[in-house]
């Protein structure tokens, strides 16, 4: 097996890929790790199978709704010092 460090830049170069082939196209993302959508273009919430909040990351932190109480959640919950 590989070290962790490299599956991580495996990942890492993954996730590029996709971004770059992504460019000029509509792309849809079904993300559990809301880090990895923080630089999507629009965000939508989903709740019983309803969209209750959309927006940028930056907008809807400013609302300190569902999403931003997830992304708070879980950034604290691996360790990553999050502002408020």
């Amino acid at each position: 097996k590989y070290p962790v460090r490299y599956s991580f830049f495996k990942k890492v170069v993954k996730w590029c890929k996709m971004m770059e082939l992504s460019k000029n196209k509509c792309t849809i993302i079904i993300s559990h790790r809301l880090k990895n959508i923080v630089n999507v273009d629009h965000i939508y919430v989903m709740k019983d199978g309803r969209i209750i909040e959309h927006g940028s990351h930056e907008a809807l932190m400013k609302e300190k709704g569902t999403y931003f109480n997830m992304y708070h959640k879980q950034n604290y919950e691996i360790g990553y010092a999050v502002e408020k």
